[in-house]
């Protein structure tokens, strides 16, 4: 009757401890999911936060650019006009009228530059679900998420953590059970020798009815 108790409860150990192993397992994988989840949701957002700052800085530059353009242009017509006026136009007058047409033609390029930069800008913040006409209530939106989003990474970071601690309690539960079991089988054989076949078969199944005990109870922790 006792050596079968001891052999159940030895079966029950390990048939828990699969359970529970596979069941951690589980639960680590889905932790490590979400945990990439939230790690790409905050590197999502601070891309987006990175995108209204450019926003607003092309915005200015492309202002500026469009006012530069508009004197550079009015220069170019006065001088212009006094080319066409002068009977003989000087060389230097020449000169500056050239220049000041590739002055236009260079900042014709940089505005267009700058507005496609700006529609690509404002093509990521309206995916992301930020509007470019309120960047103020976007920004507020933003730091909302942002927010949010780093508080589900540290939970998820402590809910990891914890199922390693688990993970390597289990470890060193099981290294002691084998290596319990391992020293209930090297008692067999010693007894066998010298205190006889009843002795030889109770030792290893008491040894290894302990190891189960204690083996389960780690489990179960």
């Amino acid at each position: 009757m006792a050596r079968n108790l001891r052999l159940q409860l030895i079966m029950d150990a390990a048939g828990n401890a699969t359970k529970f192993l596979k069941g951690l397992r589980g639960d680590t994988d889905a932790t490590s999911k979400a945990l990439r989840a939230a790690r790409e949701r905050v590197t999502d957002l601070q891309r987006a936060s990175k995108d209204i700052s450019a926003y607003r800085q092309m915005t200015d530059k492309l202002g500026q650019t469009r006012e530069s353009l508009k004197a550079a242009r009015a220069e170019a017509a006065r001088l212009a006009q006094a080319h066409s006026a002068a009977e003989k136009p000087t060389r230097q007058l020449t000169r500056a009228f050239e220049q000041a047409r590739d002055r236009v033609r260079s900042l014709k390029a940089s505005e267009e530059a700058h507005s496609r930069t700006l529609q690509e800008v404002r093509g990521r913040l309206d995916r992301a679900g930020l509007s470019t006409k309120n960047l103020s209530g976007a920004e507020a939106k933003l730091a909302r998420e942002t927010r949010q989003a780093n508080e589900a990474l540290d939970l998820q970071r402590t809910k990891l953590k914890a199922l390693e601690d688990r993970q390597n309690r289990m470890k060193a539960a099981r290294s002691s059970y084998d290596s319990k079991q391992q020293f209930a089988g090297t008692a067999a054989g010693a007894g066998a020798s010298s205190i006889g076949a009843g002795m030889a078969a109770a030792a290893p199944l008491g040894a290894a009815a302990g190891a189960a005990i204690s083996f389960q109870d780690a489990m179960l922790d």
